[in-house]
């Protein structure tokens, strides 16, 4: 079928390619505001030195945990230190929806003092296939020392929109899916054969 349509209390809700709605459909059960804040008092975000405080998920400057296919997404999280300057970064591991371990990332180590931080990464437009994705965040001391490792810290549903897609409406498999700049141009004429 190449058309569908998304029924909301026997009322049709969206009509269209049945990528985006099947899409539209997955993406209603999507778990989640885009956006965790942990209190103060829980101890699986916290260690005597550092401490995670919260993490989002953004789409144009919006929090939340739908993500456009076709659309950037930030992750930031932020934490705070507690003691001397010492040596700190993080990790991020991220997961599809089938437990996948899709790539792990994260910044140098900086020396950083009491106080409360932010780190920010930008996954571009095109980047995702659509689907469920989970992060969780890691804190370190030391560049090996790990502080704090927060499994499935916050997850995020990335929905197909059908931009790029106009001539295929399958499933297109992997854990990304990134937009590369494909080439083609012609060879010049073979020489004759001996």
């Amino acid at each position: 079928c190449s058309r569908a349509i998304l029924l909301n209390s026997g009322q049709v809700e969206r009509d269209g390619p049945a990528g985006q709605i099947v899409s539209a459909y997955n993406q209603a059960g999507a778990p989640g505001e885009g956006e965790v804040v942990w209190e103060d008092s829980d101890p699986s975000v916290a260690s005597d030195r550092l401490r995670l405080r919260s993490a989002r998920i953004l789409v144009d400057g919006k929090v939340t945990s739908d993500v456009p296919i076709d659309r950037g997404a930030v992750l930031e999280y932020e934490f705070a230190v507690q003691g001397a300057k010492g040596s700190v970064t993080s990790s991020i591991h991220l997961f599809d929806k089938q437990g996948v371990w899709v790539l792990c990332s994260g910044p140098g180590s900086e020396d950083l003092g009491a106080g409360v931080y932010r780190h920010r990464v930008e996954f571009p437009a095109n980047f995702f296939n659509d689907g469920l994705y989970t992060l969780s965040v890691i804190l370190l001391t030391n560049v090996t020392q790990i502080q704090v490792h927060k499994r499935e810290a916050i997850s995020f549903n990335v929905y197909e929109t059908g931009v790029g897609r106009e001539e295929y409406g399958g499933v297109i498999h992997g854990c990304v899916r990134p937009v590369l700049p494909w080439q083609t141009g012609p060879l010049p004429p073979a020489a004759p054969r001996p």
